[in-house]
């Protein structure tokens, strides 16, 4: 089958959909990952299936998404795909009114809870615009998965249709990465440099966490922002920026550090519900990882104690948490020897047996 997956991205760390298009891929189908082109933009993405990035002149705003329907759809239509795969409800309208119109089949696919994010809380009108998008549009795909339980219950008690659950989990790690020793022991960051994700917080806390660098990997809309507040920082020559990375050079980072974090804003309903693909990329690698003390970390880590949960978003309780873990070294010892035990539970593999279940039951479009 001809597939066409859309996000409004610019491809580059969206880890799960390369995952995604990856399997899709192997299961034999025609697989096009479309997104947008911006100033982050690689040239070329080391992919074993084919990428599309559209130009907008406008990134944010209700043009951006004017276009985005706009654009997509046009997409949509010269490319006569049997099924478009859409993530979050920023792609959905494009996709359904394409199936509306030639009869394809549409899989949406919620990463998040989408007018819950922290970009809406403060902006009541806009989130009502895309509470309406998601309750007209969501219940016209023919499938529906998204990446938790907690949301899965919830969009089916929504949106009136069953949610599959695929985990956002890296590959398995076949072979050990072979990482070269860095001068000093790092926290590493990975994702978004956006609204909600503690960055800022995290920053403040370093000039009293002890030993540790502050390693930073990706961009985002407070790029520039974090880069500012580092400056002022007087542990600005242990916090790192370093930028957008290609997977497999982020995996080496990755495995090399001593903590992940993965901190969020708890007023953002979304990010309550959350399960990132980071915490499990830490994981994966091995690495012991700090979190917020939120519903699906919470039940994970009490049955797989491979990280701590922090309760609240401060930079003296992160500091706190951050220098136990460094103090004790035996407590240290034990959280990464059970993540290294674990790894292997949670990996892309078996998230791959599903997707192949999703595409058997349906229908090519005739």
């Amino acid at each position: 089958m001809n597939i066409i997956v859309l996000v409004t991205n610019n491809l580059i760390q969206d880890q799960k959909m390369h995952r995604t298009c990856t399997s899709l891929k192997n299961l034999g189908h025609d697989v096009i990952l479309v997104g947008r082109a911006d100033k982050n933009s690689l040239e070329k993405l080391p992919l074993p299936f084919q990428t599309m990035r559209l130009p907008f002149k406008f990134q944010t705003g209700i043009i951006f998404y004017a276009s985005v329907i706009w654009k997509y759809f046009w997409l949509l239509r010269a490319q006569k795909p049997d099924i478009v795969w859409s993530v979050d409800v920023d792609t959905i309208v494009p996709a359904i009114t394409y199936k509306k119109i030639w009869g394809c089949k549409v899989i949406f696919d919620a990463h998040e809870y989408f007018h819950e994010v922290p970009e809406l809380l403060h902006r009541p009108f806009k989130k009502w615009i895309w509470k309406m998008v998601a309750r007209i549009y969501i219940p016209k795909a023919d499938m529906h998965v998204t990446v938790s339980n907690t949301l899965s219950g919830i969009f089916e008690n929504l949106y009136g249709k069953p949610f599959t659950v695929i985990w956002n989990v890296p590959y398995a790690q076949k072979k050990e990465v072979r990482v070269s020793s860095p001068k000093s022991k790092y926290i590493i960051y990975q994702g978004m440099l956006n609204k909600g994700r503690g960055l800022e917080v995290l920053i403040d806390a370093m000039p009293n966490i002890q030993e540790l660098e502050l390693w930073i990997v990706g961009e985002g809309d407070l790029s520039s922002e974090l880069r500012q507040k580092t400056n002022a920082s007087r542990a600005k020559d242990r916090i790192k920026f370093l930028g957008w990375m290609l997977p497999e050079d982020l995996r080496t980072i990755t495995s090399g550090a001593y903590l992940g974090v993965n901190l969020l804003d708890g007023e953002s309903l979304s990010y309550q519900y959350s399960m990132a693909n980071k915490f499990f990329d830490y994981l994966q690698a091995g690495v012991p990882s700090v979190n917020m003390d939120f519903v699906e970390y919470r039940d994970f880590l009490d049955h797989y104690p491979v990280g701590l949960t922090l309760s609240k978003l401060e930079k003296n309780d992160i500091a706190e948490v951050i220098n136990r873990v460094v103090e004790d070294k035996e407590f240290y010892n034990k959280l990464k020897s059970t993540a290294e035990r674990v790894s292997s539970q949670f990996s892309w593999e078996n998230e791959e047996k599903k997707i192949g279940d999703l595409l058997k039951s349906i229908t090519k479009c005739a």
